[in-house]
């Protein structure tokens, strides 16, 4: 998927992802630019450390968080199928990336743990052996990652028995009607294929950005987000 590509040569200055926590009072802000490197790294990370290749399935069961978003757009530049939620059949999955808490039902070949801390610290307690710590594994790896070319009939995306390809998740991203540079706001999980879709694929799609919200957050505090960040789509 070269979606992300276009975004990037559009204007790589501007800001992509801002993130929000107010349990943790964090904010993040991640433009296109810095983004792409995190993405690159991650790329390479996948390929260079964990063995991934074209077509293996990268499990992505983290709750909506800039670096979830990271890591389904790292798995598609570095040609793999991402998978979200528990892995329910079919063959293992070659990485599973996962919060610290639910390692022990991991199932890849390979686990990843995310601390998701603010300033994406690592992991607060030992991990178990064979789990890598995201934080301190990805920070030597390439800053630009070459990606091949993905056939836009194969599939992208498995939620579990549903297989979406990309050009199928490209259709139901041009459905979200966002027009060229719009901003828009996500607030919950990243468990469904309407969460992918509205969370990144449309607002990449269209050339835009998007405002993530973790955890609850009421009426009032979302207005503001909304005023303060300038959303404009609907």
């Amino acid at each position: 998927m070269n979606l992300f590509a276009q975004r990037l040569q559009l204007d790589g200055a501007a800001p992509l992802v801002t993130y929000y926590d107010d349990s943790t009072g964090e904010r993040v802000e991640l433009s296109a630019t810095t983004f792409d490197n995190w993405v690159a790294k991650t790329a390479n990370l996948m390929r260079d450390e964990l063995m991934v290749e074209d077509g293996d399935v990268v499990q992505v069961d983290l709750p909506l968080h800039w670096q979830a978003l990271v890591w389904v757009q790292a798995a598609w530049t570095a040609g793999a199928v991402v998978e979200l939620g528990s892995h329910v059949g079919g063959a293992t999955p070659a990485v599973t990336v996962s919060t610290p808490d639910r390692m022990a039902q991991a199932l890849g070949d390979e686990r990843v743990a995310l601390s998701l801390r603010p300033l994406g610290l690592p992991c607060k307690d030992a991990l178990p052996a064979g789990v890598h710590d995201y934080a301190t594994s990805v920070p030597g790896h390439g800053d630009h990652f070459q990606a091949s070319a993905t056939a836009i009939e194969g599939p992208a995306l498995v939620i579990g028995d549903a297989i979406t390809s990309h050009v199928a998740l490209l259709a139901v991203a041009d459905l979200v009607g966002l027009t060229q540079g719009q901003r828009i706001l996500r607030v919950g999980a990243l468990a469904t294929l309407d969460d992918v879709v509205q969370g990144w694929v449309a607002p990449i799609r269209a050339q835009g950005s998007v405002v993530v919200v973790n955890g609850a957050a009421d009426h009032e505090r979302l207005a503001r987000i909304v005023a303060d960040e300038r959303i404009s789509a609907p």
